[in-house]
């Protein structure tokens, strides 16, 4: 019980501190709900129009490690005394550089019109971005210290943090250019509400021994974090005037671009690309610059273990002040531009029958180097109301994604609901009782996009019908 406690508290700190984005590859090739032409400009629908209404027609939640498994390999370092140690399996699941993910978006109001041989899309979405980068040799020292590191280096530069919360307008335009070729452009308007980001980050940590002593520790760090958090900005939040200005994100604004194309091969064969988040957001309001650098040499400490104990406390208490007092702080108030992480994607759709097609998809985004993703599928249309699509994909270092996209409408009413990952669900499944085993979901990404549109009317399909049935 003690063990399964604190497993959870560990949990909880993890979804709190870390609430996406990452990749939606099941999303870009369902192209009946007018959302998929978030990721896939060039998507065209079967309805003439198509309305999201506010807080219900788009909800998305996701989370991605590139590391450890957020669920069962934290609950597998919880040991059955209750104490938290990190499991070897932990550690050796990481590589030099890894990346934690996780975001949210809702959509506001958006809608997709067909226009002749065109189709307009807007959408007005807040989204939360979370990225945070962390280095094995962090945990590394964590769980070993640095006794067996005599002359060696430990690498924390990998350490970096992008956390964005912003406001998204954005006016799309989709056309035929003739029957080979459909472009697609949607601009967009920023409006930068809050923001944490790291950046530069350079820290090494050197353990050396002097002649006939113990050993001592050259730390070395060089660091820059901005933040339109300011704690004077936000103390005044409960004035009206302020906390509008705040939501609304009327002082930092930025703009972006998405671009698509698709190339028609012949009468099955498509191939399509897009280009997304391609701008920047300029954080003007609350600004703080928070820089540190420092080249300390200390002498080590000997820690009882690792756990929060008075003594431990106090060692590193002394420790902390210590090194503070080495360390250069500078804080200003500089306006900064940060870019969005820009998104790539590249697909091969082949249209099997009238109603049944098969893809492949490759997917990479650039935060602190490319992070590609690759996904097979197949979307089946069974009759007007239904929508199915199946993928599997290997993305996270991963290669077990088995992804379900699910499209009813009933009426006018559309409903949706489409993830990349269910295999940690299916497998931690109790088949006998159909219960779900919390502690053996192993998986490093799971991520969900749900809701409900109004369509109208169909766009006119083709009298004669030259494929297979």
């Amino acid at each position: 019980m003690k063990r399964r406690l604190i497993f959870s508290i560990v949990l909880i700190y993890n979804c709190l501190t870390i609430v996406k984005g990452q990749s939606e590859l099941t999303l870009y090739h369902m192209t009946n709900i007018h959302q998929s032409s978030y990721t896939n400009l060039t998507a065209k629908s079967d309805f003439k129009f198509s309305l999201g209404l506010p807080g219900i027609s788009s909800m998305y939640a996701g989370f991605a490690n590139t590391g450890f498994s957020l669920v069962k390999d934290l609950y597998d370092s919880v040991a059955t005394d209750g104490t938290y140690r990190l499991s070897t399996k932990f550690i050796d699941a990481m590589q030099n550089k890894n990346v934690i993910y996780t975001g949210t978006s809702v959509d506001l109001l958006s809608f997709k019109v067909k226009w002749r041989s065109a189709f307009i899309t807007f959408n007005i979405s807040d989204k939360f971005d979370f990225r945070l980068m962390y280095p094995q040799d962090l945990f590394r020292f964590v769980q070993n210290g640095n006794a067996d590191k005599i002359g060696q280096t430990f690498e924390f530069s990998n350490i970096r943090l992008n956390a964005v919360y912003y406001r998204e307008v954005g006016l799309g335009f989709t056309k035929e250019i003739n029957d080979k070729w459909t472009i697609g452009i949607r601009p967009k308007l920023l409006f930068g509400i809050a923001n944490v980001w790291t950046q530069k980050s350079t820290t090494t940590l050197y353990t050396g021994k002097d002649v006939g002593e113990a050993n001592f520790l050259r730390l070395q760090s060089n660091i820059v974090i901005n933040t339109n958090l300011d704690s004077a900005n936000l103390s005044n939040l409960d004035k009206q005037d302020q906390l509008t200005k705040f939501l609304t994100g009327s002082n930092n604004l930025g703009g972006a671009i998405d671009l698509g194309v698709a190339y028609k091969i012949n009468k099955r064969l498509t191939v399509s690309g897009s280009l997304n988040n391609l701008g920047l957001i300029r954080w003007k309001e609350g600004v703080k610059n928070y820089k540190l650098d420092g080249d300390v040499t200390f002498k080590g400490i000997q820690l009882d273990n690792i756990n929060t104990s008075d003594t431990n406390l106090l060692k590193l208490e002394t420790l902390a002040d210590s090194i503070s007092k080495k360390v250069v702080f500078d804080t200003t108030s500089n306006v900064y531009n940060q870019r969005l992480i820009a998104q790539s994607y590249l697909a091969v759709n082949y249209q099997v029958f009238r109603n049944t097609t098969i893809n492949g998809l490759f997917f990479a985004d650039y935060f602190v180097g490319i992070r590609p993703a690759f996904s097979l599928g197949v979307v089946q249309k069974i009759g007007k109301i239904v929508n199915l699509s199946v993928t599997y994909s290997a993305q996270h270092r991963r290669k077990d994604n088995l992804g379900i996209g699910l499209m009813l409408k009933p009426g006018s009413f559309q409903f949706y609901v489409i993830s990349d990952n269910l295999t940690p669900i299916i497998r931690s499944l109790d088949l006998g009782t159909g219960e779900l085993d919390f502690a053996k979901i192993d998986g490093k990404n799971l991520n969900i996009r749900l809701g409900m549109n109004l369509v109208f009317g169909r766009t006119k399909k083709p009298d004669v019908q030259t494929y297979a049935e």
